[in-house]
């Protein structure tokens, strides 16, 4: 019984050291997001730049990752594409997002995730990359079959207003190279 209050008292002394502990990783990564920024997002738009902020921007970028940002409407635009250095630039981040003016009748997202596709092939830096596509959910994501491709991995979330995509780019060539690999003894 004392070795077990022992071990008790002794575990109560280390748990505010584990609740203090940082998850930080030592490998940057790269975040290719695509915004909706046409009249199909305008009434999810809050939402959306809300659990962005707290969800991406507050929790999972740090220090050292790089993300580029598209405004997808009638055209995508890149707004923003740097290497994050701080707590500033996540607040112009954020107040970027929170500007967005949806207006068109439909956002160009196939050639937003063709833009971000060029990037990620061209991305000297490897590592590990994301991209993340939100889409209004009046009027359907996308017309037509143009971005099959591109949301043949993808992973679908649903939210009131808005939907969150989770792309999976350039994955079918990898894992076709990661299986030969390994198939051929490499």
């Amino acid at each position: 019984m004392k070795k077990t209050i022992r071990i008790m008292v002794f575990l109560l002394l280390l748990f505010p050291g584990f609740m203090a502990a940082e998850d930080r990783r030592t490998t940057p990564i790269t975040v290719y997001l695509i915004f909706d920024g046409s009249e199909g997002i305008k009434n999810g738009k809050d939402s959306a730049v809300a659990w962005l902020n707290e969800h991406i921007i507050d929790k999972i970028l740090q220090e050292g990752d790089n993300l580029t940002l598209w405004i997808a409407a009638e055209k995508p635009k890149v707004v923003f594409s740097e290497s994050l250095s701080g707590a500033a630039q996540k607040e112009t981040l954020k107040e970027l997002l929170r500007s967005v003016t949806p207006e068109g009748p439909a956002a160009d997202y196939a050639g937003a995730l063709r833009e971000a596709l060029a990037r990620e092939k061209s991305n000297a830096r490897g590592g590990i990359s994301y991209t993340l596509l939100v889409t209004g959910t009046s009027g359907g994501a996308f017309r037509g079959n143009t971005a099959g491709e591109f949301l043949r991995y993808a992973k679908v979330q649903d939210f009131s207003g808005w939907r969150l995509q989770v792309v999976g780019l350039d994955l079918g060539p990898r894992v076709q190279k990661a299986v030969s690999d390994y198939m051929s003894g490499d």
